[in-house]
């Protein structure tokens, strides 16, 4: 004759909370298809409608990535000159660090590279980042800065074209 297995009341308890929490955790963080794609198409514009537009404020700075960069500064005036691009809006935009203590005037640009009429830019006199607004990312375009110091200085840079 067998006898049964007797599992004392605070493993079974254990058993069960653990049990609970696993599946609250899996529910939780799982993403159905259809609340990905509603991520995905909640950008406010896409291509030439993004031109002249926030990539902040549309939604385009979450997948944005770097294509073109340049360093520093010789003058320290700003660094990290970006080129940004979006997948998901197809747009492009300028991003810098401004250093504005300095006293300077800074023009932030994106320029289509074939027609340099075609361009969106920002002038500020801040610090931290700042950035342009967008241009259509179908183009080949770069990222443009000009600055000019309060002492007579100026100066400018560009990145290469994507």
């Amino acid at each position: 004759m067998q006898t049964a297995r007797h599992t004392p009341p605070f493993s079974r308890l254990m058993s069960t909370v653990v049990m609970v929490v696993a599946t609250a955790v899996i529910s939780l963080t799982a993403v159905t298809p259809a609340e990905a794609a509603t991520t995905i198409q909640s950008v406010g514009c896409n291509g030439a409608t993004c031109a002249g537009r926030d990539p902040s404020n549309m939604g385009c700075a979450t997948d944005g990535y770097t294509v073109q960069l340049v360093g520093v500064d010789p003058l320290g005036v700003w660094e990290g000159l970006e080129l940004r691009y979006s997948p998901a809006c197809n747009a492009n935009w300028a991003r810098l660090t401004a250093q504005s203590y300095y006293g300077a005037w800074v023009s932030l640009c994106v320029v289509n590279d074939a027609n340099r009429n075609d361009i969106q830019c920002l002038a500020a006199v801040r610090n931290g980042y700042l950035w342009s607004p967008m241009i259509d990312g179908h183009k080949k375009v770069f990222a443009s800065v000009g600055y000019s110091l309060d002492s007579g200085g100026s100066g400018n840079r560009r990145t290469g074209a994507f």
